[in-house]
């Protein structure tokens, strides 16, 4: 079963906080490259630290609305079957300082995922909830 391939696009529930005070933030406040310093998956109650495991989150946001970067996971017992190498190339969108990511390969992990965005970190948590799999996945990445 390829749950890390729907874990992100399937079933979420996404949940996040719109940053209160000065305002919005503009895409040249949130550009930049990130690193992923937190990716964990929980399903069905057992707890996964997926960067523990080899996986691997790069992603560049450029000013103009663009994305490119590279999303890696091997193999995982109970997560993910086959390897993954998938290019984040896309857009985004901000909006209330979330993130909203469209990659342009149909296959993307984290094709229209949200992310509250708060530089230097970009943060996602997602619920996972099925008929065969409940759970959730955190996922931070760190502007370099």
């Amino acid at each position: 079963m390829r749950v890390a391939a729907r874990f992100l696009t399937a079933g979420l529930v996404v949940g996040w906080l719109a940053a209160c005070g000065d305002g919005a933030l503009a895409p040249a406040e949130v550009a930049g490259q990130y690193t992923a310093t937190t990716f964990t998956i929980q399903l069905n109650g057992v707890t996964t630290e997926l960067l523990a495991r080899g996986a691997s989150v790069n992603l560049q946001l450029k000013a103009d609305g663009t994305t490119t970067g590279r999303l890696i996971m091997p193999a995982v017992s109970g997560v993910q079957l086959n390897p993954v190498d998938h290019d984040l190339a896309g857009t985004y969108l901000l909006s209330d300082d979330v993130i909203r990511l469209s990659q342009t390969a149909d296959t993307s992990y984290l094709d229209d995922a949200f992310f509250t965005a708060d530089p230097p970190e970009l943060r996602a948590f997602i619920t996972i909830a099925d008929a065969t799999r409940s759970g959730s996945v955190t996922l931070i990445l760190t502007r370099q």
